[in-house]
């Protein structure tokens, strides 16, 4: 596991530019507070604090993009909703919906979450299957 701030998944990030990395998981979504306890909860609670590492990374490469699968990636946006809101539509462009694994009658708090947030048309659009098309070089329908 890396250290807070993500110091050598940077690194890594760096040195393959060409190299398209897609951040999952608690660790990675622990990041987009500045605050972050790695003997703490996998799920932290409480606001967001400027300055987490998740934010600059998905600014400042273009190669890095951030999956909102299982409860993680829920759990760092529900946790604020006032940084919710502004990073959803900050960070659009390096969004994927997803889905870790699929199973009938699954309850999918992010997919609600996305539903009811009132992000606009194209923020939604992005998110939800348009930016996973554009890597994945599929054609929209």
């Amino acid at each position: 596991m890396d250290e807070p701030g993500l110091p050598r998944f940077e690194k890594v990030v760096e040195r393959f530019p060409e190299t398209v990395f897609i951040g999952h998981g608690p660790a990675w979504w622990q990041n987009i507070s500045a605050e972050v306890d790695l003997a703490g909860p996998s799920y932290p609670t409480g606001k967001v604090v400027a300055g987490g590492a998740l934010p600059r990374l998905l600014a400042d490469y273009e190669n890095v993009y951030a999956d909102l699968s299982a409860n993680s990636g829920y759990n760092a946006l529900a946790r604020d909703l006032d940084n919710a809101r502004e990073f959803l539509q900050r960070h659009s462009q390096k969004i994927l919906f997803g889905t870790d694994l699929l199973r009938r009658n699954q309850e999918l708090p992010i997919l609600d979450f996305l539903g009811e947030f009132n992000l606009d048309a194209e923020t939604y659009r992005l998110i939800s299957h348009a930016n996973a098309q554009r890597l994945l070089g599929i054609a929209s329908q």
